[in-house]
């Protein structure tokens, strides 16, 4: 019986000055390894850009009730 796989693999390419600060944190512990400090880069990317689309769209809803508004005065 076939076994999922809970995470998927990627191959990432870095500029080698981006790879000296990934190097550096995990050396410094405050990562286990460079997959580790991947993976929380990533989760915190996603995590600002959909705040950043619920404000937009929170933003479009008021621009939306201002036109309105000003459509019935």
């Amino acid at each position: 019986m076939a076994t999922m796989s809970l995470m998927k693999t990627l191959e990432l390419e870095l500029p080698d000055p981006l790879a000296a600060k990934l190097d550096r944190a995990v050396a410094k512990g405050s990562f286990h390894d460079a997959g580790e400090l991947t993976r929380a880069a990533l989760r915190d990317f996603l995590a600002r850009g959909r705040l950043a689309l619920v404000e937009q769209h929170q933003l479009d809803d008021i621009r939306a009730a201002v036109r309105e508004a000003k459509r019935k005065k």
